[in-house]
């Protein structure tokens, strides 16, 4: 990730964070407003994760995410069952 990328997404968590700890103060920030303006799915979000169920629900399947087996299951998807088709040219 590039610093113009980096810096969004650095905006946007610092948001939720805020959005998060502190609801009244939250609430009455111009950024946190403008942010869910932007675009329906931002407040979405913040009301996801604002409810108990479904931010439990979110970090069981983030527990049980298993990062080399969704690697490998990419991987496949991207290039078939072809090993060598993953590897730099010039390598065996």
């Amino acid at each position: 990730m590039n610093e113009e990328q980096f810096l969004p997404v650095s905006r946007t968590a610092c948001l939720i964070l805020h959005a998060l700890c502190s609801a009244t103060e939250a609430a009455a920030s111009p950024d946190l407003q403008r942010w869910l303006l932007e675009h329906p799915a931002n407040q979405l979000l913040i009301d996801e994760l604002n409810e108990p169920d479904t931010l439990y629900q979110e970090l069981v399947n983030y527990s049980k995410f298993n990062t080399a087996e969704r690697l490998d299951k990419a991987t496949r998807r991207l290039f078939g069952d072809n090993p060598s088709a993953t590897q730099e040219p010039g390598t065996n």
